[in-house]
């Protein structure tokens, strides 16, 4: 009888100890699942502040230099509502007047998206808002997880960039950055 005890004992501990193991493993996996996306997340936010900074670079050194933005080439929203004529690549003269804050905002958003940058907080096959699928939306508020804002404020010639990178706690955690927008001033 002694036998069966330990042997169920036994039984019990090591079921106790596979119990334990998965949800450890469980929350170790969700905990570097969640890290990946707010590391990616924040990379992303310093990649669109870094090309913005460098084409606001570009039409400061000479109003001659053109932007290029990707415009239309998938099947994004921006393109359905009809905002771009031509889908494909857009060029702007520095010295145009499309070159201000707001309307470049615009170009900024879409050329992001065109270019496979992503909310990776997205889940992929699930249903959710359109908006939620896309990186980037010409907002001037605050994103939702995952999401970077983009906003051109023709008063105070900026661009403002604010992405949402969340945290392990499931809270809201933003980043902005501005960028001076000279706009047809940048002469």
């Amino acid at each position: 009888m002694n036998k069966k005890a330990f042997t169920l004992v036994h039984i019990l501990i090591i079921f106790g100890f596979i119990i334990i193991s998965v949800l450890v493993s469980i929350f170790v996996i969700k905990n570097y699942s969640l890290s990946k996306k707010i590391s990616k997340t924040i990379n992303q936010h310093e990649s669109i502040y870094r090309f913005i900074v460098a084409y606001q670079f570009m039409c400061k050194t000479s109003s001659a230099n053109v932007l290029t933005f990707k415009t239309c080439a998938g099947n994004n929203s921006e393109c359905k509502k009809g905002r771009i004529v031509t889908p494909g690549v857009t060029k702007i003269s520095c010295s145009s007047k499309s070159v201000s804050a707001e309307n470049v905002a615009d170009y900024f958003v879409m050329h992001f998206n065109e270019n496979g940058y992503v909310n990776y907080y997205n889940k992929k096959n699930a249903k959710i808002d359109e908006n939620l699928k896309f990186c980037c939306l010409v907002k001037n508020s605050n994103p939702k997880k995952g999401q970077t804002y983009i906003y051109g404020d023709n008063k105070n010639n900026i661009i403002k960039i604010t992405t949402n990178v969340g945290s392990k706690l499931s809270k809201d955690v933003y980043l902005t950055n501005t960028v001076d927008w000279p706009g047809k001033d940048f002469k």
